[in-house]
């Protein structure tokens, strides 16, 4: 049992790495697999513990095992929020973590003109803007406002992009806006939906197009000087 699940570490990492170096994000083979094999070994040992009488070294075995398991998982965790916020620098991450922390809202966000060249780029929960203010701790609620920017795809994900797209906040608040007459444009759909959920801040990377209607929500502005993105405060008044 132990072989096969060494195998079936080893075979989702190789299968990874192989479908990574031609250019595929495919990391899920490796984390979906990893964690369904470590699910089914622990409740297998923790049976096979139960009904037999093993030497003592078989309980130190297990133990290290669950203990190398769960901090693995901890400094992935960890590894996760390193990649959100390597990128930006010290003084724009200190300014907006400090402000959202002292006052938490909801937060809009806007890509620029993306490629789409990978599935991971259409995923509305995964990629956001913002991701660093994990550091703080949550909930968080995050505003995906350039949705229908994403591009359906004519091959066999064109269902999955149809349903990111559909089943997001912004789609679905539109399309109770065409079926009650108040529909005008998508700006102003953008600005009622910022208002209805009382966003108090707007992520937009440099490359994004702000309409004037959210550009007069805008008080303050905190632009980092490594990727040009802009943590807007969002007016009160207008935001609530």
């Amino acid at each position: 049992m132990t072989i096969v699940t060494v195998i079936g570490y080893i075979v989702s990492l190789l299968f990874w790495a192989l479908m990574h170096f031609m250019g595929y994000n495919t990391i899920q083979f490796f984390t979906n697999t990893i964690s369904a094999i470590t699910h089914i070994y622990i409740v297998l040992i923790i049976i096979w513990l139960a009904a037999h009488k093993p030497p003592r070294w078989a309980y130190w075995v297990f133990g290290i095992f669950i203990g190398v398991s769960l901090w693995l998982t901890l400094a992935n965790n960890q590894y996760l929020l390193h990649i959100a916020h390597k990128n930006y620098s010290d003084n724009y991450l200190n300014t907006t973590i400090k402000i959202y922390e002292q006052t938490p809202a909801p937060v809009a966000f806007l890509h620029g003109r993306m490629k789409y060249e990978r599935s991971s780029q259409k995923h509305t929960f995964y990629n956001v803007l913002g991701a660093y203010l994990a550091l703080v701790k949550g909930p968080h609620t995050f505003i995906h406002l350039t949705v229908l920017d994403i591009p359906i795809s004519k091959g066999t994900t064109r269902f999955i992009d149809k349903n990111l797209v559909h089943t997001s906040v912004l789609w679905q608040f539109i399309e109770r806006q065409k079926t009650q007459g108040k529909f005008q444009s998508i700006q102003q759909s953008q600005l009622d939906l910022i208002r209805k959920h009382n966003a108090g801040y707007l992520i937009y990377s440099k490359r994004a197009v702000i309409a004037p209607e959210l550009q007069g929500l805008i008080k303050e502005r905190i632009i980092d000087e490594n990727t040009g993105e802009v943590f807007g405060v969002l007016k009160k008044s207008d935001a609530n």
